[in-house]
């Protein structure tokens, strides 16, 4: 190799400082830059860090939350006469067997045919609001099952207690259903919607304790809840009794919410029932799909006569007395009506006098809340239906 003359030497080392300062100054901004961002990572660090160390520090105080499944519920259409048979007619030439298992709703809004205040309704159409109304009552029992996983002591430990004061609130809060407080005041059979349950399925939305407790069972049947209709002296309300007997509580939702009261409580309230009471199997038990016809037809004895289209009474009478021949209240209601009617043809009683023993055969009213309330929850959030 021939050796590099001075002037060479002289360039090549010009151009070796030259490049060692290019490399120091792309090292200087390496490491510049990389402490930027090793400050911007301490800052960010000192910053977020504690703010780590709250969320931590606060979840920690959080117990676990046991992640339920929400229950599978399928509204279930209910068994009925197709649309050609859902008239009174045809419901009274069914045997008890047959009555069995028909929608308690069209049982009931059968009765008020050719009734003042029902002249417009449709059972058909009534029912398909009724199937709405238990849809919507499923989608927030899902929505709100947390409320029972997070507290069941707040509902008895029972997911059916739980179930029954959702339904009965949302249908409240989000349907506008209520009793109708005028009825607390005097006893007026001279509507149907007033005692059946066109009042609450049609625009008014409001009942008394005959439609009411109708309406719940209606809607959770639906749901296919174990819901029976229960009498006592006066009033009726709602019990669940599963099959194997191992589920049972009474619903009250005439009221605002709801009340779960023993049947000891019942023999008491709204009056006192008598040992005659007691014996003639009326009361307090759970109701077949044929006596609750039967009391349906009583209702709507009820309204004739209050009416004075007696004979058309006494024959809702006795057909209610014919459906259960064994229940003295049906026949008791025949014999009161066929006995008014004679002394009013012969001119021996005037049903406008004060004195008459037939102008009012019910016991005056009383107040519709009990005395101690023992449960009235809203547990629904007011999400109103669309």
């Amino acid at each position: 190799m021939k050796p590099l003359t001075k002037s060479q030497r002289k360039k090549a080392a010009q151009e070796a400082a030259i490049r060692d300062q290019e490399v120091k100054k792309r090292t200087t901004k390496r490491s510049r830059t990389w402490l930027a961002v090793g400050l911007t990572g301490i800052v960010a660090t000192a910053i977020f860090f504690p703010v780590g160390m709250l969320i931590g520090k606060d979840l920690a105080l959080i117990p676990p939350k046991v992640v339920s499944v929400p229950p599978t519920i399928k509204v279930i259409p209910q068994a009925h006469p197709d649309e050609n048979t859902l008239d009174l007619g045809h419901l009274l030439s069914l045997t008890p067997s047959q009555l069995q298992g028909i929608d308690i709703a069209v049982l009931n809004l059968a009765c008020s045919k050719g009734l003042p205040g029902c002249e417009d309704l449709n059972i058909s159409t009534a029912r398909q609001e009724l199937d709405q109304w238990a849809a919507h009552v499923q989608a927030e029992i899902i929505r709100n099952h947390h409320l029972f996983t997070d507290n069941p002591d707040a509902y008895n430990n029972s997911e059916s207690y739980f179930k029954a004061l959702m339904m009965t609130t949302v249908l409240q809060q989000d349907m506008g259903i209520h009793y109708n407080l005028e009825r607390m005041k005097d006893w007026d059979f001279t509507h149907g919607e007033n005692v059946l349950l066109n009042g609450l399925v049609g625009s008014l939305r409001e009942g008394t304790c005959s439609s009411l407790p109708v309406l719940y069972v209606a809607v959770g049947r639906r749901l296919g809840w174990p819901l029976y209709l229960v009498a006592t002296r006066g009033h009726c309300f709602v019990r669940w009794e599963s099959a194997d007997g191992k589920v049972r509580f009474n619903i009250e939702g005439s009221g605002m919410g709801m009340s779960a009261y023993s049947d000891e409580f019942y023999q008491h309230w709204p009056y006192e029932l008598t040992r005659d009471d007691e014996s003639s199997g009326m009361y307090l038990r759970s109701m077949s799909s044929c006596e609750e016809f039967a009391n349906f037809l009583m209702e709507r004895g009820n309204i004739l006569e209050a009416l004075k289209r007696m004979p058309e009474a006494e024959m809702a009478y006795a057909q209610a007395h014919a459906l259960i021949p064994g229940h003295a209240m049906f026949f008791g209601n025949l014999a009161i009506a066929a006995d008014k009617e004679r002394m009013m043809a012969s001119g021996l009683l005037d049903p406008n006098n004060p004195q008459n023993p037939y102008r009012n055969k019910y016991p005056p009213p009383y107040v519709l809340e009990p005395p101690k309330q023992v449960q009235v929850d809203t547990v629904h959030d007011g999400t109103t239906a669309q």
